[in-house]
């Protein structure tokens, strides 16, 4: 196969370890949340240390943001600080 997609909870779990191990590209589900912004983040610091301590070749494609409610202002403003954390790797299409 060319490619192989991997669908895991974004928990620390032996799933989400195996994935990191295996893979050489991941893409985080951001929901515009307080509590889902601050476990995203959580999640790549766990990632960035996984690759450095297993040496493997694991980088981030991307930060899709999944946003629950487009008019609401909670989620506005958490989507307006995914933009300032993550930058350029934070995808533009919002699900």
């Amino acid at each position: 196969f060319d490619v192989i997609y991997l669908d895991v909870p974004p928990s620390i779990s032996v799933y989400s370890k195996s994935a990191m191990y295996i893979a050489d590209w991941a893409i985080v589900v951001l929901q515009t949340q307080v509590k889902s912004m601050r476990n995203a983040m959580q999640y790549l610091e766990y990632m960035d240390f996984f690759v450095k301590e297993f040496d493997t070749n694991l980088y981030v494609a991307g930060v899709i943001p999944f946003m629950l409610e487009s008019g609401d202002a909670v989620d506005q403003e958490m989507y307006k600080q995914a933009q300032e954390i993550y930058g350029e790797h934070l995808i533009k299409n919002v699900v």
